[in-house]
């Protein structure tokens, strides 16, 4: 401590008075670092040239990292290096590495030291931290990637001025689709990006996902995630003067639709993702679709679910109806050559569909009714087919004027005794 103290006094005197545009003359301390008796001038680049021909760096990282005011003091040693433009990657290696697999309390002051230091990085230096960062990621215990998101997370916070923002973004990114990541960790370390700042950067590159057909679900959840953030205009949300408010989620998922049409790709996505699977169970029967696991994360009735609860999202939140095209193609990939589980997510979904205010387009609704569920093979239909069937039937002929819906009540009054549907019943 009192060699580091005394190194930290000179460079203090080197940096004091290279300001002055005169050099320092040599102290004690100094004249003991270079073998010399006599007085010498001291400069900057004399400096540096003794820290790194004598390896400083790496004798006062060897121990006593886990005192904090210890490392505080190594905070200077490197400012004046980075000042001087001379720090190397082999430094930062080294800095890094003499964390890895060590107690907590050291973990932290390092993670310390480099959250206040990066910030006057070079973006070459910059780039290799944050390569750093995803190595570690990739190979560390969950309680050390725990750690490694905390500072992450700092430094996405701390970041006033979008600097570090976009170097987050593309490390979380990475991070979330490495195969050697748990889902539950790709989950959290999405959830650790920026909130404010790239919010609509990130649903881009989701989008960018979604349309290369890598990555999908991950992508869907993480746009979900994010069109949640914003308010859906309930309450009233403060701003401070001359900042304009953030859109309503309604308004950003509507705006996203009319740019990306994101009812149709999702609708494309899935159709394309049954007619795979439909070849699959084709080709292997025996097979459970809760065994098969396309992507090596998500069963079957999770690739189907995931997609139709983005769907069901992007319906009720941007306040969107299901058109005619799409809410056939969707129908037909689940009830048509398929599995009973597939059929019975079917159900379920456009069950939900048509509540008091359906998502389905209600110009649509009675042409849907007869051309497909009324089209379906009777054989097939379960419980949840039956509720499927129920609510389209009440729909169509309460709209039909057929069947008047009684207030306060399930029953229903009958005005016309044709009613659509009805002879399904008999089949």
């Amino acid at each position: 401590m009192n060699a580091l103290n005394e190194v930290n006094q000179v460079i203090t005197n080197v940096s004091y008075y290279s300001h002055r545009t005169y050099p320092a003359t040599i102290s004690a301390a100094s004249s003991f670092m270079h073998g010399e008796d006599e007085e010498d001038w001291l400069t900057a680049d004399r400096m540096i040239n003794w820290i790194k021909e004598n390896r400083v760096l790496q004798i006062v990282l060897k121990d006593t990292l886990h005192q904090p005011q210890y490392v505080e003091k190594l905070e200077r040693i490197f400012r004046f290096i980075i000042k001087e433009k001379a720090l190397t990657m082999e430094d930062l290696d080294t800095v890094w590495n003499v964390q890895v697999g060590k107690h907590e309390a050291i973990v932290k002051n390092i993670h310390d030291l480099l959250a206040k230091l990066a910030w006057d990085f070079s973006p070459e230096q910059l780039d290799h931290l944050f390569q750093c960062f995803q190595r570690s990621f990739t190979a560390a215990t969950p309680k050390e990637r725990e750690k490694l998101l905390e500072l992450i997370r700092r430094l996405a916070e701390d970041d006033k001025e979008g600097i570090m923002a976009n170097k987050v973004l593309q490390l979380f990114w990475n991070i979330s689709h490495s195969k050697e990541v748990p889902a539950e960790l790709v989950q959290q370390a999405l959830k650790a990006h920026d909130r404010d700042a790239l919010k609509y950067q990130w649903l881009q590159k989701c989008i960018e996902e979604l349309n290369s057909e890598q990555w999908v679900l991950p992508a869907l959840k993480q746009m979900m995630d994010i069109c949640t953030l914003y308010s859906d205009g309930s309450q009233g949300v403060t701003h401070a003067h001359g900042q304009n408010p953030p859109p309503k989620i309604h308004d950003l998922i509507s705006g996203l639709h009319n740019e990306h049409n994101l009812v149709t790709r999702v609708t494309n996505n899935l159709c394309q993702y049954m007619e795979k699977a439909k070849e699959f169970f084709r080709a292997n029967p025996q097979v459970h679709p809760s065994q098969y696991v396309p992507d090596g994360r998500h069963n079957h009735e999770a690739q189907i679910n995931e997609r139709l609860k983005f769907l069901s999202f992007l319906l009720k939140d941007g306040r969107l109806w299901l058109c005619q095209e799409e809410a056939t193609r969707i129908w037909k990939a689940l009830t048509v050559d398929s599995q009973a589980e597939d059929r019975e997510l079917a159900f379920n979904w456009y069950c939900k569909l048509m509540t008091d205010e359906p998502d389905l387009d209600p110009e649509i609704c009675r042409e849907f009714f007869e051309e497909n569920i009324l089209k379906l093979d009777p054989h097939l239909l379960t419980e949840s087919g039956i509720r499927c069937y129920e609510r389209f039937f009440h729909h169509v002929n309460i709209k039909e004027r057929k069947m008047i819906a009684k207030r306060r009540s399930s029953a229903f009054l009958m005005e016309d005794y044709h009613l659509i549907g009805i002879e399904y019943l008999w089949r």
